[in-house]
Protein backbone atom coordinates (compact mmCIF):
# COMPACT_ATOMS: atom_id res chain seq x y z
CA UNK A 1 0.00 0.00 0.00
CA UNK A 2 1.29 3.45 -0.90
CA UNK A 3 0.06 6.93 -0.01
CA UNK A 4 1.03 10.23 -1.58
CA UNK A 5 -0.05 13.78 -0.73
CA UNK A 6 0.88 16.91 -2.63
CA UNK A 7 0.10 20.62 -2.54
CA UNK A 8 0.60 22.90 -5.52
CA UNK A 9 0.27 26.66 -5.23
CA UNK A 10 0.67 27.77 -8.82
CA UNK A 11 -0.83 30.99 -10.18
CA UNK A 12 0.97 30.61 -13.53
CA UNK A 13 -2.01 29.72 -15.65
CA UNK A 14 -2.68 30.51 -19.29
CA UNK A 15 -3.76 34.09 -18.52
CA UNK A 16 -0.50 34.80 -16.69
CA UNK A 17 1.61 33.42 -19.54
CA UNK A 18 -0.38 35.41 -22.08
CA UNK A 19 0.05 38.57 -20.04
CA UNK A 20 3.83 38.13 -19.78
CA UNK A 21 4.02 37.66 -23.54
CA UNK A 22 1.88 40.62 -24.51
CA UNK A 23 2.19 43.38 -21.90
CA UNK A 24 4.76 46.10 -22.81
CA UNK A 25 7.86 46.29 -20.62
CA UNK A 26 7.31 50.03 -20.05
CA UNK A 27 4.70 49.28 -17.41
CA UNK A 28 6.02 49.30 -13.85
CA UNK A 29 5.57 46.44 -11.40
CA UNK A 30 5.17 48.86 -8.49
CA UNK A 31 3.14 52.03 -8.27
CA UNK A 32 5.10 55.25 -8.87
CA UNK A 33 4.34 58.96 -8.77
CA UNK A 34 4.74 61.44 -11.63
CA UNK A 35 8.46 61.78 -10.84
CA UNK A 36 9.03 58.03 -11.01
CA UNK A 37 9.42 57.58 -7.25
CA UNK A 38 7.95 54.51 -5.56
CA UNK A 39 4.69 55.05 -3.68
CA UNK A 40 4.58 53.27 -0.32
CA UNK A 41 1.63 52.22 1.77
CA UNK A 42 1.09 53.05 5.43
CA UNK A 43 3.49 50.30 6.48
CA UNK A 44 6.26 51.53 4.20
CA UNK A 45 5.81 48.65 1.73
CA UNK A 46 5.78 49.03 -2.04
CA UNK A 47 2.37 48.98 -3.72
CA UNK A 48 1.82 46.80 -6.78
CA UNK A 49 0.76 48.69 -9.90
CA UNK A 50 -2.42 47.15 -11.29
CA UNK A 51 -2.47 49.57 -14.21
CA UNK A 52 -5.84 51.22 -13.84
CA UNK A 53 -4.72 53.67 -16.56
CA UNK A 54 -3.45 51.02 -18.99
CA UNK A 55 -5.05 50.46 -22.35
CA UNK A 56 -4.72 46.70 -21.91
CA UNK A 57 -4.38 44.34 -18.96
CA UNK A 58 -5.96 46.84 -16.60
CA UNK A 59 -6.36 45.37 -13.12
CA UNK A 60 -3.60 42.77 -13.54
CA UNK A 61 -0.21 42.37 -11.86
CA UNK A 62 1.47 38.96 -11.90
CA UNK A 63 3.47 39.42 -8.69
CA UNK A 64 0.59 41.06 -6.89
CA UNK A 65 -1.81 38.28 -7.86
CA UNK A 66 0.68 35.66 -6.66
CA UNK A 67 0.87 37.42 -3.29
CA UNK A 68 -2.77 38.26 -2.63
CA UNK A 69 -4.62 35.50 -4.47
CA UNK A 70 -4.82 31.77 -3.79
CA UNK A 71 -4.42 28.99 -6.35
CA UNK A 72 -3.99 25.80 -4.31
CA UNK A 73 -4.47 22.24 -5.52
CA UNK A 74 -4.39 19.34 -3.05
CA UNK A 75 -3.94 15.77 -4.27
CA UNK A 76 -4.24 12.55 -2.24
CA UNK A 77 -3.44 9.25 -3.89
CA UNK A 78 -3.73 5.82 -2.25
CA UNK A 79 -2.84 2.60 -4.10
CA UNK A 80 -3.17 -0.95 -2.81
CA UNK A 81 -2.15 -4.27 -4.39
CA UNK A 82 -3.02 -7.62 -2.77
CA UNK A 83 -3.16 -11.18 -4.03
CA UNK A 84 -3.88 -14.68 -2.88
CA UNK A 85 -2.54 -17.85 -4.48
CA UNK A 86 -3.86 -21.37 -3.93
CA UNK A 87 -2.07 -24.53 -5.11
CA UNK A 88 -4.58 -27.35 -5.44
CA UNK A 89 -1.92 -29.73 -6.77
CA UNK A 90 1.50 -29.27 -8.38
CA UNK A 91 -0.13 -28.94 -11.78
CA UNK A 92 -3.07 -26.71 -10.82
CA UNK A 93 -2.79 -23.23 -9.30
CA UNK A 94 -5.21 -20.37 -8.77
CA UNK A 95 -4.23 -16.71 -8.25
CA UNK A 96 -6.52 -13.77 -7.45
CA UNK A 97 -5.23 -10.19 -7.51
CA UNK A 98 -7.05 -7.11 -6.20
CA UNK A 99 -5.93 -3.59 -7.05
CA UNK A 100 -7.52 -0.45 -5.60
CA UNK A 101 -6.58 3.10 -6.58
CA UNK A 102 -8.08 6.06 -4.76
CA UNK A 103 -7.47 9.56 -6.12
CA UNK A 104 -8.82 12.77 -4.58
CA UNK A 105 -8.03 16.25 -5.84
CA UNK A 106 -9.37 19.56 -4.58
CA UNK A 107 -8.79 23.07 -5.85
CA UNK A 108 -9.14 26.25 -3.81
CA UNK A 109 -9.00 29.48 -5.77
CA UNK A 110 -9.49 32.96 -4.38
CA UNK A 111 -9.16 36.37 -6.03
CA UNK A 112 -8.71 39.12 -3.46
CA UNK A 113 -11.15 41.98 -2.96
CA UNK A 114 -8.54 44.66 -2.27
CA UNK A 115 -6.49 44.89 -5.47
CA UNK A 116 -6.82 44.08 -9.14
CA UNK A 117 -9.73 43.43 -11.42
CA UNK A 118 -11.91 42.05 -8.60
CA UNK A 119 -11.24 44.96 -6.22
CA UNK A 120 -14.28 45.74 -4.10
CA UNK A 121 -15.83 42.35 -4.84
CA UNK A 122 -13.51 39.36 -4.56
CA UNK A 123 -14.21 35.88 -5.91
CA UNK A 124 -13.73 32.27 -4.83
CA UNK A 125 -13.91 28.98 -6.69
CA UNK A 126 -13.64 25.45 -5.31
CA UNK A 127 -13.74 22.03 -6.90
CA UNK A 128 -13.49 18.44 -5.68
CA UNK A 129 -12.93 15.33 -7.77
CA UNK A 130 -12.87 11.77 -6.41
CA UNK A 131 -11.80 8.75 -8.45
CA UNK A 132 -11.92 5.16 -7.18
CA UNK A 133 -10.78 2.37 -9.52
CA UNK A 134 -10.89 -1.34 -8.64
CA UNK A 135 -9.44 -4.23 -10.64
CA UNK A 136 -10.04 -7.87 -9.70
CA UNK A 137 -8.12 -10.47 -11.70
CA UNK A 138 -8.59 -14.24 -11.36
CA UNK A 139 -6.26 -16.68 -13.13
CA UNK A 140 -6.32 -20.50 -13.12
CA UNK A 141 -3.20 -22.24 -14.45
CA UNK A 142 -2.86 -25.92 -15.34
CA UNK A 143 0.49 -27.40 -16.48
CA UNK A 144 1.02 -31.11 -17.05
CA UNK A 145 4.06 -32.79 -18.58
CA UNK A 146 3.84 -36.03 -20.57
CA UNK A 147 7.35 -37.20 -21.37
CA UNK A 148 8.79 -34.63 -23.75
CA UNK A 149 5.50 -32.80 -24.08
CA UNK A 150 3.81 -30.23 -21.83
CA UNK A 151 0.21 -29.14 -21.82
CA UNK A 152 -0.56 -25.72 -20.41
CA UNK A 153 -3.98 -24.17 -19.95
CA UNK A 154 -4.64 -20.70 -18.58
CA UNK A 155 -8.11 -19.41 -17.77
CA UNK A 156 -8.54 -15.85 -16.61
CA UNK A 157 -11.04 -13.09 -16.08
CA UNK A 158 -10.69 -9.44 -15.13
CA UNK A 159 -13.30 -7.20 -13.58
CA UNK A 160 -12.60 -3.45 -13.74
CA UNK A 161 -14.77 -0.73 -12.23
CA UNK A 162 -14.30 3.02 -11.86
CA UNK A 163 -16.46 5.47 -9.95
CA UNK A 164 -15.80 9.17 -10.43
CA UNK A 165 -17.62 12.03 -8.70
CA UNK A 166 -17.00 15.73 -8.76
CA UNK A 167 -18.40 19.05 -7.64
CA UNK A 168 -17.44 22.65 -8.27
CA UNK A 169 -18.79 26.05 -7.35
CA UNK A 170 -17.92 29.71 -7.48
CA UNK A 171 -19.17 32.86 -5.77
CA UNK A 172 -18.16 36.49 -5.61
CA UNK A 173 -18.99 39.75 -3.78
CA UNK A 174 -17.44 39.36 -0.32
CA UNK A 175 -18.52 41.90 2.34
CA UNK A 176 -14.90 42.67 3.28
CA UNK A 177 -11.38 41.34 2.77
CA UNK A 178 -10.02 38.36 4.69
CA UNK A 179 -12.94 36.09 3.85
CA UNK A 180 -12.23 33.31 1.38
CA UNK A 181 -14.95 30.67 1.84
CA UNK A 182 -17.92 30.42 -0.51
CA UNK A 183 -20.42 30.82 2.29
CA UNK A 184 -19.18 34.38 2.91
CA UNK A 185 -19.82 35.64 -0.64
CA UNK A 186 -23.17 36.94 -1.86
CA UNK A 187 -23.42 36.11 -5.57
CA UNK A 188 -23.36 32.62 -7.01
CA UNK A 189 -21.50 32.47 -10.34
CA UNK A 190 -21.33 28.72 -10.96
CA UNK A 191 -22.35 25.40 -9.44
CA UNK A 192 -22.11 21.94 -10.97
CA UNK A 193 -21.59 18.27 -10.13
CA UNK A 194 -21.17 15.00 -12.00
CA UNK A 195 -20.98 11.22 -11.58
CA UNK A 196 -19.32 8.76 -13.96
CA UNK A 197 -19.51 4.98 -13.51
CA UNK A 198 -17.66 2.56 -15.76
CA UNK A 199 -17.43 -1.23 -15.61
CA UNK A 200 -15.68 -3.76 -17.82
CA UNK A 201 -15.62 -7.54 -17.55
CA UNK A 202 -13.16 -9.38 -19.77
Amino acid sequence: TSFAHSLTDAPAGSDVVWMLRTIPSIYSIYLRDASGNLILDGNGDKIYDYGNDRVGWSGWNVLGDAKYNTYKTYVDNISNRDYIEVTFMPTLKFRSTLSIDYYLTSYHGYTNADYGYMAGRGAAYKSYDRNVATTLTNVLNYNQSFGKHTVGITLGEENFSRHVTGMSGGKEDFPFSGLTELSSAATMTSLSSYIDDYRLLS
